[in-house]
């Protein structure tokens, strides 16, 4: 073996020799000429003491030219003679007395250094070109949420429709909650129509959600009841009832048997679908006005009427496929930010690039929009090393803060995917895209339709589409115009 080792490394050297001498001479034909190589070849052949007459068209130099200091760069490296260092030096002097020139050592260009004076044109253009780089992102920015006018208007509902909701990864179908205590499910992209009306609630419907498989669609009620719906039938499966008006309802991400659930006494549970009862439940300062959770679905954000914002954690019980809720604060440290008021609506953003974390989205009923960065904490793996997976959240920093005309009514606002924008409806009738990437916050688009106070608004999967709702019971459906960028 070791034999047969050695001679096939031999064989490889061998042959890597010879493809390196050929690949050597290709290389100086195509890149330097010909007429580089010759004049190398005489360079060496000249220190080994082998005369040869100086291949090249230059004429010889004369009285007047034999004084003018010429530079002569370093020679490319050989497989012959070493010309780094020294001897690339001693061989550019006798080359230059050949020639009958004067050496002079090439000197290189000192870096800049702090108090150099600097070109003021250098100066101006560089300024010119970041002034041009700033206005082309803006000017990108400004068209990214531009729109081609109203796609489609709805106006089955006769009471608010306070609740909208593209079903998940279908950028066609959308849910509609209204105050009538009807449930509208709607086609938006080419068959625009009502496809089916879920009805079965006294009161009017609060809040409505979808389950990952699109199967399965939950709604919560002033009429004291929580019900499961078939999307595909229209078929009410379960109906479970509260000894209070029920504001806020979200199914877990990735889970369609289990749903999280909040009154008006401020009291949120976890319910299975399949049996219908409750496996926890915790307690809130004020009424439960929003749910939302994160993208893993570990973690519950839960917003109340006193203006509190909490977190829970869920975990996977030993001996059950429930979850448990955790509150991840302590009870002295439960509010994340100070009280203010009513907290209409949660929007959570993994990860946000203005503030290099994940963010939060909430509206406020005082008037402010207000963007939160969020604190994670990192769970601690054995040998004290911290994971990178997240344990939940320890912490809330406020980073914009933008007012909206919000005082009677339950309006909402979202991110968009690009996490620069936010969406949000307005009492004054007008639906706002606000840019945040700078502060202050400024509206970068305005879309007026609407004849009433605006309540509610929702991207469908590819921001191709906008739902917007008002205080009449009318749903406008924006078609956003397309630009490059959206294909990448």
């Amino acid at each position: 073996m070791p034999s047969n080792y050695e001679n096939i490394r031999r064989a490889l050297y061998d042959r890597k020799a010879a493809d390196a001498d050929i690949i050597q001479q290709v290389f100086e034909d195509r890149c330097f000429g010909g007429e580089y190589a010759r004049r190398r070849n005489y360079i060496v052949n000249h220190l080994h003491k082998k005369r040869e007459p100086v291949p090249t068209s230059r004429p010889a130099a004369t009285n007047a030219t034999a004084a003018a200091p010429v530079v002569l760069g370093p020679a490319r490296s050989s497989s012959l003679v070493d010309v780094n260092g020294q001897a690339a030096v001693d061989m550019q002097i006798e080359v230059a007395k050949q020639l009958g020139l004067e050496y002079t050592k090439p000197v290189p260009p000192r870096p800049a250094r702090f108090g150099d004076r600097i070109d003021n044109n250098a100066i101006q253009l560089a300024h010119e070109a970041m002034k041009k780089k700033r206005d082309w992102l803006e000017a990108e920015r400004e068209e990214m949420y531009n729109f081609a006018g109203m796609h489609y208007v709805y106006g089955q509902h006769s009471e608010p429709v306070v609740t909208l909701r593209f079903a998940r990864e279908n950028p066609d179908q959308l849910g509609m909650a209204s105050m009538d205590g009807t449930i509208s499910i709607c086609r938006v992209l080419h068959e625009k129509k009502v496809i089916r009306t879920l009805k079965g609630h006294t009161k009017g419907v609060t809040d409505l959600d979808w389950a990952s498989c699109n199967d399965y669609l939950v709604s919560a009620s002033n009429d004291k009841t929580l019900r499961v719906w078939k999307t595909s039938s229209g078929k009410c499966l379960r109906i479970i009832y509260g000894d209070t008006e029920w504001t806020a309802v979200r199914f877990h991400p990735s889970n369609d048997n289990l749903f999280v659930a909040g009154n008006s006494k401020g009291i949120l549970r976890t319910y299975n679908v399949s049996t219908g009862r409750h496996q926890f439940e915790t307690k809130c300062s004020g009424a439960v006005t929003t749910i939302e959770f994160d993208h893993t679905g570990n973690n519950i954000f839960v917003g109340d009427a006193a203006g509190y914002i909490y977190a829970f954690s869920t975990r996977r019980s030993p001996n059950s496929v429930s979850h448990q809720l955790k509150n991840t604060f302590k009870k002295s440290t439960t509010p994340m930010f100070t009280k203010a008021d009513a907290i209409n609506s949660l929007t959570f953003m993994s990860w946000h690039t203005c503030f290099s974390s994940p963010a939060l989205l909430a509206h406020c009923k005082d008037g402010f929009i207000r963007v939160y960065s969020l604190v994670e904490r990192r769970r601690e793996s054995i040998g004290g090393s911290v994971s990178p997976r997240s344990a939940g959240y320890s912490g809330i920093a406020l980073q914009r803060q933008i007012p909206i005309d919000t005082q009677f009514y339950k309006s909402k606002s979202i991110f968009c995917a690009r996490g620069a924008f936010i969406v949000s409806a307005s009492e004054d009738q007008n639906v706002y895209i606000y840019d945040i990437f700078e502060e202050p916050s400024r509206i970068v688009n305005r879309l007026s339709g609407h004849g009433s106070p605006c309540l509610a608004v929702c991207w469908n999967q590819h921001e191709s589409l906008l739902a917007t709702s008002d205080s009449s019971g009318m749903v406008i459906i924006w078609k956003r115009v397309k630009i490059a960028s959206d294909d990448t």
